[in-house]
């Protein structure tokens, strides 16, 4: 079983305090420290398991201080090939930490979640890869590109709030 791991940090639900910390700053006071506002860190990687194991997965991991738990499987809608990528890109993060993408190497295919303020996944959309085995993607922006190792070819991907276009 191979793995691939992106990590993702929940956004701060703090602006107002730190809206108000930085007015009160501008009016020349001091401000002491807080306690901070959790913000969970979440480890994602990928099972890459094959149908015969199930299909392929994003495994899902939390940080908490010295030591990471398992928290969530999401199952991605393809198949792995059960055995190691060789790649470095099998997941990336998109639209500022918002969604998730995944290679599914046997199916010839891409998956795309949504990902909540919890880390949690939910899978919006299960695209063709372009190609055959995908074994890497990469995002700029909305673009996602995915590499295609068994067709030699990239493959160009719009990322919108539907999923892969």
């Amino acid at each position: 079983m191979s793995f691939r791991h992106t990590i993702r940090s929940a956004p701060a639900r703090s602006a107002g305090l730190i809206g108000a910390a930085a007015l009160t700053l501008a009016a020349g006071a001091t401000v002491t420290a807080q306690a901070a506002v959790y913000q969970p860190t979440v480890l994602y990687t990928m099972s890459n398991a094959a149908a015969a194991q199930g299909g392929n997965a994003v495994l899902a991991f939390r940080a908490q201080s010295d030591y990471v738990i398992p928290f969530a499987s999401f199952a991605t809608g393809g198949d792995g090939t059960g055995s190691a990528l060789g790649s470095q890109g099998a997941l990336a993060l998109a639209d500022s930490g918002q969604r998730l993408l995944a290679v599914n190497a046997a199916s010839d295919t891409v998956s795309a979640f949504a990902i909540d303020e919890a880390g949690d996944l939910r899978l919006i959309d299960t695209a063709s890869s372009g190609g055959t085995d995908p074994i890497s993607l990469t995002v700029r922006g909305q673009l996602v590109e995915v590499l295609n190792a068994g067709s030699d070819s990239v493959s160009g991907h719009w990322l919108g709030d539907e999923g892969l276009r």
